[in-house]
This record gives C-alpha cells, structure tokens and sequence, in this order.
C-alpha cells in the first residue's frame, strides 16, 4: 500500500508542472484578432473606434480613446468582458481566461 502511494504521490508531483505549461500554451494560441473579430468588431468596429451602427446605438466604447487606455487597467477590461456593461454581453462562459487575455492585448494595441 505505501509503494502504491508514493507511485501515485510522484505521478502528481510529475504532473504539475505539464498543466501550467498547458495553460501556457494555450494562451499562445488564443487568437486575439480572430476572437476579436467574432466577438467585439460589431460594436467596437474593425479599429476598435466604436463607428459601427451598433456601436452608436449601444454606447460602445471607443477602444482607442488615449484617455480611457491609460485609466482603463486590464484588469478592468477583464472584468467587462466577464460581466458585460450596459448593454455588453458577457463573455464569462463564452470566452476562457486566455482568450481573454488574448483580447486585452489587442485592445492595448489600439
């Protein structure tokens, strides 16, 4: 019985470090501009300057704006994209925590 403990023991122990890595790599391979394009471009237009008919019906906010990306953090952002303001949908159970992340790096590229 100990044997069988220690084998199961180590087999975790070895484990660990492959499922961060897996969360690794899954966050380079989410797509942010595709993601992007699927979920946010409606709204938020190609560029992210919120010119679309949705967006001027909505209030979508324009991503470029200079003054809301310094006093917007991505932690904030994270939390719109989960929670969905105003008339935002939320994206909590559409969108994993990489494809998220994926999201506030392009937005910081406007």
């Amino acid at each position: 019985m100990q044997r069988y403990v220690k084998f199961l023991l180590a087999a975790v122990a070895l484990t660990f470090p492959y499922i961060g890595h897996a969360q690794q790599l899954d966050s380079v391979t989410a797509d942010g501009a595709a993601l992007y394009g699927k979920h946010c471009a409606k709204c938020h237009g190609k560029e992210g300057r919120a010119n679309t008919l949705r967006g001027w019906f909505t209030s979508a906010q324009d991503l470029t704006d200079p003054v809301w990306q310094a006093e917007t953090s991505d932690a904030d952002i994270i939390d719109a994209l989960e929670k969905g303001p105003r008339s935002m949908p939320s994206y909590a159970k559409k969108l994993s925590s990489s494809e998220q992340h994926a999201l506030v790096d392009l937005v910081r590229s406007f």
